[in-house]
């Protein structure tokens, strides 16, 4: 029976093409919604300190998280997000450690708590990709390889707190953009297609 409705979320540190990807997915006719990072579009906003947020501002994050969550809980389609929960705990654990357990609750109350599928696009070598392809960050390469190499290692951590190691999809995010971009599609249709029950994996799609 095909699946008409699914959430997947996007993950992955800052290059690894998250944006790229939901974005095309999206002009190409594959997804029907899509919902951008929210704490990036803050700060594209509002130009503060990345590595520098509180945990109002965790807060602050996480609660328009679940507001939009709560939005798509009516969908009739595939909605794809970036960064998600997930993400967004990554970056508390940096941050704000000490108050991630609250931060659960936000994701406790989604409506997808139990039927997203994540896609964690993964890089190698984060120092070395970073240092090469970011925009954002150009005049501060050197703190941005480093706070973005940890939030790699963070993403782990928050899938492991959250419990979401069996429903997520390792890809690697090393080979040209073409063949990542096929390897998410292909994920997406897969799960369309199937009752299929994803496993967590070290290595590439799982379909």
């Amino acid at each position: 029976m095909i699946k008409d409705n699914l959430f997947f979320y996007i993950i992955g540190t800052h290059c690894c093409g998250k944006t790229s990807i939901i974005n095309r997915l999206k002009s190409e006719g594959h997804i029907k919604f899509s919902g951008s990072e929210i704490g990036k579009d803050l700060y594209y906003k509002e130009k503060f300190l990345t590595s520098s947020q509180d945990i109002h501002f965790e807060h602050r994050v996480a609660g328009l998280e679940l507001d939009r969550d709560k939005s798509f809980d009516d969908f009739q389609g595939i909605v794809v997000v970036e960064t998600w929960h997930p993400g967004n705990i990554a970056y508390a654990l940096l941050r704000n450690k000490d108050g991630c357990g609250d931060l659960l609750e936000y994701y406790k109350s989604s409506p997808f708590k139990k039927n997203a599928i994540g896609i964690w696009l993964v890089l190698s070598n984060p120092a070395e990709t970073i240092n090469q392809r970011t925009k954002t960050f150009i005049g501060d390469k050197d703190w941005a390889v480093e706070f973005y190499c940890a939030i790699q290692n963070s993403i782990n951590d928050a899938v492991n707190m959250m419990g979401l190691k069996n429903s997520i999809i390792k890809i690697s995010a090393d080979d040209d953009a073409d063949t990542v971009y096929k390897s998410v599609l292909d994920t997406i249709k897969a799960a369309k297609l199937s009752n299929h029950n994803y496993e967590y994996t070290d290595s590439h799609t799982i379909v």
